[in-house]
């Protein structure tokens, strides 16, 4: 399994995209473009992304226009006296405002069960976002949020760097094995 997370659904890819099967059994076969639905905490979605293969189901995070290397995820919580209180995500404009998109919004310990657009912001809500890393310079002290604290290590592996690097050490070591270069 995974630390903090657990598949709570499948959304198979051959079927007509409505109708999500209960977490399926040990003998159930992921197929490519299958949607998973996950429950967690805010490391368990910080450890999802370091998984080859697997991609956020949301195009918001594309409307960000960051390079992959600055996203970082991100807690905020929402302050006492926000402007975002009452407001529903998808109102608020939050993403254009804050060039973040919410993944998550937890109220009262536990994860809100419904489209992030439609969920109506409240004091205390926990967010969390992707966003640049320049988020918690620039919201650290906005009276949104009671509180901003980033993820440690967010920041979305570089899996496309994994083969020119592992190419680079074999020719490295080649090259030692081979006598044409000492240690140093």
């Amino acid at each position: 399994g995974l630390p903090g997370l657990f598949l709570t659904a499948v959304q198979a890819a051959a079927g007509d995209g409505t109708e999500a099967m209960a977490a399926p059994g040990p003998d159930y076969v992921l197929r490519g473009r299958d949607v998973l639905w996950f429950a967690g905490d805010a490391a368990g979605v910080h450890s999802l992304r370091k998984i080859p293969g697997l991609a956020p189901q949301t195009q918001q995070v594309d409307k960000l226009k960051l390079h992959k290397t600055e996203r970082r995820l991100v807690q905020a919580v929402v302050a006492v006296r926000s402007p975002l209180i009452g407001q529903t995500v998808r109102d608020s404009h939050f993403r254009t405002c804050y060039d973040a998109v919410i993944i998550a919004v937890q109220r009262s310990g536990g994860r809100i069960q419904a489209k992030i657009g439609d969920i109506a912001l409240l004091a205390g809500d926990v967010l969390l976002l992707d966003t640049g890393s320049s988020f918690l310079r620039m919201y650290k002290a906005d009276p949104a949020f009671a509180l901003v604290s980033e993820i440690e290590n967010s920041a979305p592996p570089q899996f496309e760097k994994l083969l020119p690097a592992c190419g680079t050490a074999v020719v490295m070591i080649a090259v030692f094995v081979a006598g044409g270069v000492g240690p140093f």
